[in-house]
């Protein structure tokens, strides 16, 4: 339709929910038929077009960002043990962790948009806790049984509570919300389950050998 000055048309396209997410490719297909008609001026302008190129621009901004938070906490967990080896370990988790997130992303057939993509850097801030913990009870005990004794249950306890947290949000209307709670209820799941069975393996490992 025409707007006020008589010179100017406005074509609105109603487009359906998969082109929404699709939308980078509806505006480079939009842009070549539009270009055949070289006669005319035209502007493509949608709310979705600017989504599009911010969630274009995450993938490498969050794997900037998981990599800056890694260097940082290994350089914490580095100054508060003082030993280089155990700090890889620390982080072993943690790396598996962030790993599976991505996968569950692909496996739910799940984008990696604005909401998921922080779930990643959450699941680091939990999941380092647990690491911690059992790394500095597995060096006071120099066990492997008496460690997961001491502090499995914990553990456990506590993941479960934060799943049980985050499952509330599944509840809600909104896919984001339910997308979020599940990829974070997932990685907790797992971020403790390697905590507990992986991290204190190789602690074992790299104890003998310092024996």
């Amino acid at each position: 339709y025409f707007v006020a000055d008589a010179k100017t048309i406005r074509i609105v396209v109603n487009i359906t929910h998969e082109a929404y997410t699709h939308a980078g490719d509806l505006k480079k297909d939009l842009e070549k038929v539009l270009k055949r008609y070289s006669q005319y001026r035209f502007t493509l302008a949608s709310a979705s077009f600017v989504v599009d190129q911010i969630n274009s621009q995450i993938l490498k901004s969050q794997l900037r960002s998981l990599f800056a938070s890694m260097i940082f906490i290994f350089l914490a967990i580095f100054l508060a043990f003082r030993k280089f080896t155990l700090s890889i370990v620390i982080t072993v988790p943690i790396a598996l962790t962030v790993v599976l997130n991505f996968d569950f992303i692909a496996l739910l057939n799940l984008r990696l948009d604005i909401a998921t993509s922080i779930v990643a850097s959450i699941l680091v801030g939990l999941i380092v806790d647990y690491s911690i913990h059992l790394a500095h009870d597995m060096r006071s005990t120099n066990d492997v049984s008496k460690t997961i004794e001491n502090i499995g249950m914990p553990l456990i306890t506590n993941a479960l509570g934060l799943i049980a947290g985050f499952l509330v949000l599944s509840l809600s209307k909104l896919a984001l919300f339910r997308n979020v709670s599940l990829l974070i209820a997932l990685g907790i799941g797992f971020g403790v389950c390697f905590t507990i069975f992986s991290e204190p393996l190789i602690m074992k490992k790299v104890l003998k050998k310092r024996s």
